[in-house]
């Protein structure tokens, strides 16, 4: 495995955890328990469906993971936009902002692959 791909692994890993502090966080706030447990599944999925995507059968196969990724990620974030528009303390507010940070930084980093990778099909002879 490239040292790149290690890096995106180890930072989506991190996002997914500190996806799980906020849960943490958040418990005992009445609106955010429905919303918690959806953060927790899409915040793991993007980890596990990236690792999978790292032994792609096939381009195709690639492709279609890091879409996925790129999909959880972007739940990941819409879920953690609502929680934002909640009244909590400041403490919480942080740590939800940090990771819709870098949540939005890692959709950057799927979209600007999927492209290249998409670029690259079309640009494959026999495709």
């Amino acid at each position: 495995m490239s040292n790149y791909k290690k890096l995106l692994l180890e930072r989506i890993i991190q996002n997914a955890k500190n996806v799980n502090r906020i849960s943490d966080l958040t418990k005992n706030h009445a609106v955010v328990k429905h919303l918690i447990p959806q953060l927790v599944r899409s915040g793991s999925a993007s980890c596990l469906i990236y690792s999978e995507a790292l032994s792609a059968e096939s381009f195709k196969d690639l492709i279609h993971k890091l879409s996925l990724v790129e999909k959880e990620l972007r739940e990941t974030k819409t879920n953690l936009e609502l929680i934002l528009s909640l009244s909590l303390t400041p403490t919480v507010m942080n740590n939800v902002l940090n990771v819709f940070k870098e949540t939005d930084e890692l959709i950057a980093i799927m979209n600007t692959s999927l492209y290249t990778l998409r670029k690259q099909k079309r640009n494959k002879p026999g495709k």
